[in-house]
């Protein structure tokens, strides 16, 4: 680079996280170029001590994710916005601000860890977010950087604190930042219904919407098998042996089997049952640390089907 710094664009939400991202790249020699996404009315603009543009993106937000995370609500699907949102709106967004302004890189808070544009779980292995970056394309991975994958959370607070930033002792973030509808009843979760010899829980929903409800041990709530669709595999189709899965992003790894199906869904089938297996959410695959890709859940095969 003829010994020019190297530049980049940071995501910057505010928080601690994009907070110390952006120090530590500055640390690293980068020329630090700071993008703060307005996706929301309610956003406050942050101040830093370095260029930090602020661009209104309300309505790609609005018409990409919020508007697509309500219709498929109205499916009867409960979604992951987080899940399209980082492909198709904010690392389109930085990618694109970069291409822009002449930057060859892109970076953001998240934890996760890349290695020759593969994707990798963070070392902190309670805050890891690679689940939510399956939808990232290779270029998009190409150009970006994750200054905290080999941090725990406890030292990028401890950072901030030494730095004297306001957001070190700033409250996680949900990984939502939109309010959701509080009123659906999702596959799994504890309906509260009185006069039960045992605690009943939402076992599935018909097609004119009355929920069904059930013990813990109710068939309907278990599943061995998944189809998604639009599965994003990240560097191309690796051989489908010693695989493991998840179907939400807290739940540890899951032993399974991988089947393309003809017309491109991925078949996942699990080694033991899997609770509340949800369509609308994503399954996401691993080959040890590595995040493979991803996709939607588009149907479940629960015990009952496959007995």
């Amino acid at each position: 680079m003829r010994g020019e710094k190297l530049k980049v664009v940071v995501g910057m939400s505010g928080g601690v996280d994009s907070s110390v991202a952006a120090y530590l790249l500055k640390q690293q020699g980068y020329e630090v170029i700071g993008l703060h996404m307005k996706f929301l009315e309610k956003n406050n603009d942050p101040v830093f001590d370095f260029p930090c543009h602020v661009a209104d993106y309300s309505k790609e937000f609005n018409d990409r994710v919020i508007n697509r995370y309500h219709d498929e609500l109205a499916r009867g699907l409960v979604p992951n916005p987080c899940c399209f949102c980082n492909p198709e709106v904010k690392f389109k967004l930085l990618c694109d601000f970069a291409d822009k302004i002449g930057a060859g890189f892109i970076a953001t808070g998240h934890y996760a860890r890349l290695e020759n544009s593969v994707l990798k779980k963070a070392v902190d292995n309670s805050k890891d977010q690679s689940y939510f970056l399956c939808g990232l394309t290779p270029k998009q991975l190409s150009r970006a950087i994750f200054p905290l994958g080999e941090l725990h959370k406890i030292e990028v607070r401890k950072i901030a604190a030494k730095l004297g930033l306001v957001a070190a002792e700033k409250k996680d973030s949900n990984d939502i930042c939109f309010d959701v509808a509080t009123n659906n009843l999702t596959l799994g979760q504890r309906a509260g219904i009185g006069g039960q010899a045992q605690r009943m829980y939402v076992i599935g929903k018909d097609k004119d919407g009355k929920v069904r409800v059930g013990g813990n041990d109710s068939p309907e709530l278990y599943s061995k098998s998944l189809l998604a669709k639009n599965f994003n595999w990240i560097t191309g189709v690796p051989p489908l042996s010693g695989l493991t899965a998840k179907i939400r992003y807290r739940q540890s790894d899951q032993n399974c089997e991988v089947e393309i199906l003809d017309d491109g869904r991925v078949k996942v089938t699990f080694e033991k049952l899997q609770r509340a297996v949800t369509p609308g959410q994503w399954v996401v695959l691993y080959i040890g640390d590595v995040c493979i890709g991803g996709g939607e859940i588009h149907e479940t095969l629960n015990v009952k089907h496959e007995t």
